[in-house]
């Protein structure tokens, strides 16, 4: 299957959501980021807090740091007493009081080998039930992945034994890149390991948990938690520090 580097994206990152993550706790993958992530061609939905609309800028770690997406702090519900299906705020009180339930309850990812084609269906859909249909993780998904071709820069979402893959001309579309947490900002996004904020120590890798720091009045330095409370309150601070 022949994709566009932004239909590639929206897959990858589609089914990221869908199964989650497991360093999030949310779902099954290893993947350490929400995928979908370019920073040429992709573009995201934001809300402009200032005007409060929503509008599209590209997908950039920048951006992401400046804008919240537009779906953030929402989940999708199904239709209730006459009310369509939509999404809400997580903070809406009907929604923490359990009146609402999410769009997806009850429902499982499914694979149709027939039609070649995913959908949702009841947990207690008999095609499901009796083989039928398969979870669409089920040899489907989990054994596919996006690629970029290094000849033209184009994401491929192919199976891992794909054929093509043993031209040596695609390698991962995250190969060359880390997931990385600002310190100054506490959020999470991808750049490329020569980017310079994190060869200096501005982003540090999602996985370190420590990190050496100065103490204030002491001026010792230490290693201590990226979590601890004394780096918001200014009894210590990061070795480095922003110019």
């Amino acid at each position: 299957m022949n994709l566009t580097e932004i239909g590639a994206l929206g897959l990858e990152a589609f089914y990221i959501r869908w199964y989650g993550r497991k360093d999030r706790n949310d779902g099954i993958l290893i993947n350490k980021t929400y995928g979908g992530q370019t920073t040429d061609l992709g573009t995201m939905v934001v809300r402009d807090m200032i005007t409060n609309k929503n509008k599209r800028v590209l997908s950039t770690p920048e951006n992401k740091i400046q804008y919240n997406h537009v779906t953030k702090g929402t989940v999708p519900i199904k239709a209730f007493n006459g009310m369509p299906a939509r999404r809400i705020s997580l903070d809406d009180p009907d929604w923490i009081a359990g009146k609402y339930e999410q769009n997806t309850k009850g429902t499982v990812p499914v694979y149709d080998k027939l039609t070649d084609t995913f959908f949702r269906v009841d947990v207690n859909d008999s095609r499901y039930i009796n083989g039928e249909l398969v979870h669409s993780a089920t040899g489907i998904t989990l054994g596919k992945s996006t690629f970029r071709d290094i000849r033209t820069g184009k994401l491929h979402f192919l199976n891992i034994n794909d054929e093509k893959l043993n031209s040596g001309f695609f390698v991962g579309h995250s190969k060359g890149k880390i997931a990385v947490r600002d310190l100054s900002t506490n959020k999470c996004f991808s750049v490329d390991k020569s980017d310079e904020r994190y060869l200096s120590g501005q982003l540090i890798g999602t996985k370190r948990k420590y990190i050496f720091a100065t103490v204030i009045e002491s001026k010792e330095i230490i290693k201590t938690s990226i979590n601890d409370i004394r780096l918001l309150t200014g009894e210590i601070v990061h070795l480095y520090q922003p110019k």
